[in-house]
């Protein structure tokens, strides 16, 4: 067999031959909407074969059973490509006239002729099949037999065109092209061959009835790798009709909502210029992944939207979110259990309750927390700006290692807040929390606070806060000029203030 690089070149003359051919005859028609296959009879150029004195006197056939984008003739033109010639077909009478070769003497240059032929078309298949597209393939869900009228269910020809796309040998894009989409769960799972890229250019909305939902997330990406997400497109949850079937907050034990698009088990991922709207739950959970970028989203749901936190983190190392601009009726950050190494920065939050480490506790065996910086954020009329909370009762885990700083609020009821007796429901065990804070940096915090105590560290009984510091805090009351008024509540936390603190520091 021939070696990969003289592969290569032969499928460098297919798709050659297979263009000029194309040239000749025309942009070829728009593919039908079934997966019947479509045939074009293909005569090889002269020339093209050079042991062929004259191509025209065999037939072959281009078989066409793989997608593949024709660059030339515009993205709406598909054909699907595996090279599958026919034994060439001599024909006697013409050969013989020609040549004036007599019935006993023709089989030689004919089987000759043959041979060549047989021996391209082998060649070509073999690579086809060993690498089936040498290009960068589009997968759009309309060539799946999508509507995209905004009101026809289209979730499986999105999954459909993922499938196609994650099975793709070669990078793929798989695209939600500008138009409207109702949707109800889809899952775009991997390993794939290659990880395709997701271009969501239109507006793609959820399924507003909560019976067609049986996953935690209605968009969810599972098991990949190098996975990138963006387009300016929107996520649409349409959550509304489902806001008032839920207890979360404040039931301890309640069911959470779909999250509109979850990631669980994706690493070195990318997820950018979006917007999100009006989830029934979360508006992007991540979970158990590695080394993810998030940025240039926006986020939005109304103020009294339950439980409709903008990015929710558990069980993630290295993640990187900046540049948000997110306003729920919940947390705009909620950090749950296992994080590490966590980078938030330029954010932009409110409405909702702040960006939140937590809650913490609530599950046995929670994995700890660490490593979570929040830098150059502004929060505006939120109940809480920066905040650690944990239950009472919990089970032992430690939570260490928090920066938060360089960041401005504007009307927040509580700008700066430690919270080791959260308990939204009131019906909570009264034993102490058993989650462990310590080392945790406030510093350069300032703008304006809607209640009197804008600093509140209250901290477990048996589990005090350690090395707590506070630098360079200014927080006045809203619509105050003065420091007068404010002040700020600690319990059960060892630490220290430096700097300008207004209010002044309950810390020595």
């Amino acid at each position: 067999m021939a070696h990969q690089t003289d592969l290569n070149k032969v499928g460098r003359e297919a798709f050659g031959l297979l263009e000029e051919y194309l040239r000749r005859r025309g942009p070829p028609p728009s593919p039908p909407r079934s997966n019947t296959h479509q045939y074009y009879n293909y005569a090889p150029p002269k020339n093209e074969l050079h042991s062929v004195r004259d191509p025209k006197e065999f037939d072959g056939v281009l078989i066409v059973t793989r997608r593949v984008p024709w660059r030339n003739y515009g993205q709406n033109h598909y054909f699907r490509i595996i090279f599958l010639c026919s034994s060439p077909r001599l024909r006697r009478s013409n050969w013989k006239k020609r040549k004036g070769l007599n019935q006993g003497h023709d089989t030689q240059p004919a089987m000759a002729s043959k041979m060549v032929l047989d021996l391209f078309c082998f060649t070509v298949l073999v690579l086809c099949m060993a690498n089936p597209s040498l290009e960068q393939e589009i997968f759009d869900p309309m060539d799946f037999e999508a509507v995209g009228d905004g009101e026809t269910d289209d979730g499986q020809a999105l999954v459909d065109a993922w499938d196609s796309a994650c099975e793709h040998r070669a990078p793929a894009i798989f695209v939600i092209p500008n138009r409207t989409f109702l949707a109800g769960p889809a899952s775009f799972e991997g390993p794939c061959r290659v990880t395709p890229k997701v271009q969501i250019l239109g507006t793609v909305k959820a399924v507003p009835s909560m019976n067609d939902y049986y996953n935690p997330g209605w968009f969810e990406f599972k098991h990949l790798n190098g996975l990138e997400i963006g387009g300016g497109g929107t996520l649409d949850g349409q959550g509304a009709a489902s806001w008032n079937k839920t207890n979360c907050p404040p039931k301890r034990s309640c069911k959470s909502l779909p999250i509109s698009m979850r990631l669980l088990m994706v690493s070195n991922a990318t997820i950018a210029n979006l917007t999100f709207i009006n989830s029934k739950g979360f508006h992007i959970g991540l979970q158990q992944s590695s080394s993810v970028t998030i940025s240039r989203l926006r986020i939005s749901a109304p103020a009294d939207s339950p439980n409709t936190d903008g990015i929710h983190i558990s069980r993630s190392d290295n993640v990187m979110l900046t540049s948000l601009n997110i306003g729920t009726g919940d947390d705009c950050i909620s950090i749950g259990q296992g994080v590490n190494n966590l980078q938030i920065s330029d954010v932009t939050c409110g409405p909702g309750h702040g960006i939140s480490v937590g809650s913490l506790g609530k599950y046995m065996n929670e994995e700890d927390v660490s490593g979570v910086s929040v830098r150059n954020c502004t929060v505006s009329g939120t109940t809480n700006g920066v905040r650690i909370k944990t239950w009472p009762g919990s089970p032992p885990s430690q939570a260490s290692n928090f920066t938060f700083e360089d960041i401005i609020m504007h009307n927040v009821s509580n700008p700066i807040i430690i919270d080791q007796h959260y308990c939204p429901d009131h019906d909570c065990v009264v034993s102490p929390s058993r989650v462990k804070i310590q080392n945790v940096m406030f510093r350069r915090i300032q703008g304006t606070s809607n209640d009197p105590v804008a600093v509140k560290l209250l901290c477990s009984e048996t589990m005090a806060c350690e090395n707590v510091h506070l630098q360079d805090i200014s927080l006045i009351m809203e619509n105050n000029t003065t420091t007068s008024n404010i002040t700020s509540s600690c319990s059960n936390v060892k630490g220290v203030a430096v700097g300008l603190q207004n209010p002044e520091s309950c810390l020595c």
